[in-house]
C-alpha cells in the first residue's frame, strides 16, 4: 500500500504543472494554488488554460490580491499592458507585501511611456522592500530610460550589491557606467554579466562597442 501510494504521489512531481494540479485538487479552497497553477502553465506555454485557472479562481475566491497578480503578469506576458497595469495596480495598493505586482507594475507603465509614474511606484516599492533586488534594478533602469545617469548608478549599486549573481542587475550595472562616461566601469560589469549569463546579448554588444572604438 505504501508503494502504491509513493508511485502515485511522485507522479505529481513529473513537473511543475502537475504538482500545481495535484495541490489545487488535494486543497481547492487554498488559493495561492491556483494562482501558482496558472503561472506555472503560463510558462509551459499553455496560456488559454492559464487565464481558464485563474477565471475559475477568481469566480471562486473573488479578486483576491495574488490572483490580481498574477492576472496582471498574464496581460504582460501576452502583451496586454494597459490590462496589465491596471491589475498590477490594484493588487500592489491592495496587498503592498507583494513585491511583484509593485515591480511588474513599474515595469508595465515604464513600457507605456508613463515613465514619472513608473519612477513613483519603484521608489515607493524599494522604500517598502528595501531588500528587494528586483526593485532596485527597476529603478535604475527607468533611470537610465531618462537619461538619469547618476541616479541609475546609485539604485543599481544597491542591485548588485544585494544580488551580485544577477546578470541582468550587472548588465544595467554597465549600462549606466556607460551613460555617466565611465567606459572602464562599463567593461568590468559587462564582462561580469556575460561570465554569470552568456546570454546578455545588451552586454556582449556593449563590449563589441568597447571594442571597436578602443575604450
Amino acid at each position: 500500500a505504501l508503494c502504491a501510494l509513493s508511485i502515485r504521489q511522485s507522479l505529481a512531481w513529473r513537473s511543475t504543472v502537475a504538482l500545481w494540479t495535484h495541490q489545487v485538487h488535494q486543497q481547492p479552497s487554498v488559493v495561492r494554488g491556483w494562482s501558482n497553477l496558472a503561472g506555472a502553465l503560463q510558462d509551459d506555454g499553455r496560456a488559454e488554460e492559464a487565464a481558464e485557472v485563474l477565471d475559475t479562481a477568481v469566480a471562486r475566491f473573488g479578486a483576491q490580491p495574488s490572483l490580481l497578480q498574477t492576472r496582471g503578469w498574464l496581460h504582460l506576458e501576452a502583451g496586454q499592458l494597459e490590462a496589465g497595469a491596471q491589475s498590477l495596480e490594484q493588487a500592489w495598493r491592495a496587498e503592498p507585501r507583494l513585491r511583484r505586482s509593485g515591480n511588474n507594475l513599474a515595469v508595465a507603465l515604464g513600457r507605456l511611456g508613463r515613465r514619472e509614474e513608473a519612477v513613483a511606484v519603484a521608489r515607493e516599492l524599494v522604500t517598502t522592500h528595501p531588500r528587494y533586488s528586483d526593485g532596485w534594478n527597476t529603478l535604475g533602469a527607468l533611470h537610465i530610460d531618462g537619461n538619469e545617469g547618476p541616479a541609475a548608478v546609485e539604485a543599481l549599486d544597491r542591485a548588485v550589491e544585494l544580488a551580485p549573481w544577477s546578470a541582468t542587475a550587472a548588465t544595467n550595472r554597465g549600462n549606466a557606467a556607460w551613460l555617466t562616461a565611465d567606459p572602464e566601469g562599463a567593461r568590468w560589469y559587462w564582462t561580469r554579466a556575460l561570465s554569470l549569463d552568456p546570454g546578455q546579448e545588451a552586454a556582449r554588444r556593449g563590449l563589441a562597442h568597447l571594442d571597436r572604438t578602443g575604450q
